[in-house]
């Protein structure tokens, strides 16, 4: 075995037990799907390899086209020892496939965060500066109307003091009218305690009035004061 020829392209092909030989290179080939149903033993002695086919037919014909390979399935190949899975390979594969996804996500996301963050900044910065100098005058404002209500309400006190201090004065006045009233009632009703009523006496057109008394006391016998 360790002698012969392998046309094999498998480096493990020593390791296979089953293989088949050239008839012109005896050349050795343990690729080639060899079962009993493929090969008779017939078959099996009279085999030429395909580069053997290639180069008699190139020999005949002058054509230098390869030769399509008379076996059209391969053989299973023999993992050699302490060689890394297929499967494990397909997983680190899928692994670093999906943190590579993982990551070009994460960077687009952030990118179309930060620029949606920036272009919302930029909006609502210019949304909200009108409505900032509107709410400056309208501080302004109000800070003209506080200052115009805190006169009012000084005055409002001031005339609310006026107000009763007149208020008393005019309760003062009203007891000094009352006091006058009463002290012309009486005052009138003394300077009548000397007034002299004469009744049933009748009355004539252009009377003299002095001339009625005069003659009243003249008859009674009083004498008229001041007359």
């Amino acid at each position: 075995m360790d002698s012969a020829k392998w046309g094999c392209c498998m480096p493990e092909a020593e390791n296979h037990d089953t293989h088949i030989k050239c008839l012109k290179c005896n050349k050795q080939y343990a690729c080639m799907s060899i079962d009993d149903d493929s090969f008779s033993p017939e078959m099996v002695k009279v085999w030429t390899c395909p580069e053997c086919v290639r180069y008699s037919r190139r020999g005949k014909d002058k054509d230098y086209t390869p030769v399509r390979n008379v076996s059209t399935t391969r053989a299973s190949k023999r993992l050699a020892l302490n060689s890394p899975s297929v499967e494990n390979d397909v997983a680190i594969s899928k692994t670093e496939i999906q943190r590579i996804v993982q990551e070009t996500f994460k960077d687009i996301t952030q990118d179309l965060l930060s620029e949606f963050n920036s272009n919302l900044l930029g909006t609502l910065t210019s949304e909200i500066k009108p409505v900032k100098e509107e709410l400056s005058v309208m501080n302004e404002s109000i800070k003209l109307i506080l200052i115009q209500y805190e006169h009012l309400k000084n005055d409002n006190e001031n005339n609310k003091s006026r107000i009763a201090c007149l208020e008393k004065e005019n309760e003062k006045l009203k007891s000094c009218i009352n006091d006058l009233n009463l002290r012309c009632g009486v005052m009138d009703q003394r300077m009548r305690n000397n007034n002299i009523e004469i009744q049933c006496v009748p009355e004539n057109k252009n009377e003299n009035i002095l001339n009625i008394v005069t003659e009243l006391s003249k008859a009674v016998g009083v004498s008229a004061l001041g007359l």
